[in-house]
């Protein structure tokens, strides 16, 4: 149990995933249900990147980022965009001081640099000024554009959370509620009592998986009764300029078992996600992974990974 989560060591070991299963569990269910600890989160994440792109970290730190935190999709972004942060600003520098130094020299060669010395210090110091406030105030803006869209996903990520835990209103024990839903098949009707199942009749498995959060998360368990034929899998997508993609079945050893054609995302409630069905016959109790790429004319860009694990 942990006496305050809140200490900046204890967030720090959670985004680095050094902690204990029980306290990484606890520490899960506070950053969605404590707004307090996720703005705190949110503030210790964006200070653990700043520390490792400006080169502050220590060496367990650092290699701890680099193998868990940077393992990813989410952790890759974050250090993405502040190492994008750091060149837009050498760019500025480059770019406006040589031209106002030049504008200064061009006043001043003309005699009057004794006599306005201290005045040619305090447009200096002005002109510093003003920059430095200009880009405080971009930086600023991004920073929060970037919260904003994280709090985005969370709330999605709950608003999925609830429409599944509505689906799953339906008597069930507490294992098969974790697993996922199994419904009947197309030749099958919920309105009228079911009938024993024929020979040649479809079973599906439905889950839903969303975005990693972190570099280290649980996977969803899943079990498949022998009947089931054909499993239906939503993915949650996080915010990204592709219109389709392409999904790819990974086994543990990341051998391609299954591939989807081309496919595009739909909206439910402000949640983008992609459905993908494939035959369950491909499916033995092992780990496996849905990787998602988006497509374009350029190529495919891979955008995360989404793993479980099947038991039979």
């Amino acid at each position: 149990m942990i006496e305050a989560p809140y200490k900046s060591e204890v967030i720090t070991g959670y985004l680095l995933g050094s902690l204990s299963a029980a306290e990484t569990e606890q520490l899960d269910e506070l950053s969605i249900t404590d707004a307090t600890f996720a703005d705190a989160l949110r503030a210790a994440e964006a200070d653990l990147v700043d520390a490792y792109v400006l080169g502050e970290l220590g060496d367990d730190e650092r290699r701890l980022f680099e193998t868990r935190y940077l393992a990813s999709a989410h952790g890759r972004d974050k250090v993405e965009f502040a190492l994008s942060l750091v060149s837009y600003g050498e760019r500025q520098v480059s770019i406006e001081k040589p031209g106002r130094l030049a504008v200064l020299k061009s006043y001043f060669a003309q005699g009057h640099a004794l006599q306005w010395g201290f005045a040619a210090a305090a447009v200096v110091l002005l002109v510093a000024g003003s920059w430095l406030a200009t880009q405080n105030l971009r930086l600023r803006q991004q920073v929060r554009a970037t919260q904003a869209q994280a709090d985005e996903l969370r709330k999605r990520e709950q608003q999925l959370q609830r429409e599944l835990a509505a689906q799953q209103s339906a008597p069930r024990t507490g294992s098969e509620l974790a697993q996922g839903v199994e419904k009947p098949g197309p030749e099958q009707t919920t309105n009228e009592p079911l009938a024993p199942r024929q020979p040649g009749s479809t079973s599906i498995f439905s889950l839903v998986i969303t975005p990693q959060l972190r570099g280290i998360q649980r996977r969803p368990v899943i079990t498949l009764k022998p009947e089931t034929s054909l499993v239906s899998v939503k993915l949650v997508l996080e915010p990204n300029s592709f219109s389709s993609y392409r999904v790819v079945l990974l086994d543990e050893a990341g051998q391609s078992v299954w591939r989807s054609s081309i496919v595009r995302s739909q909206a439910t409630n402000g949640v983008e996600a992609l459905e993908v069905r494939f035959p369950a016959s491909v499916l033995k109790s092992d780990a496996f992974a849905l990787r998602v790429s988006g497509t374009a004319a350029n190529g495919d860009e891979v955008l995360g990974d989404y793993g479980f694990t099947v038991v039979r």
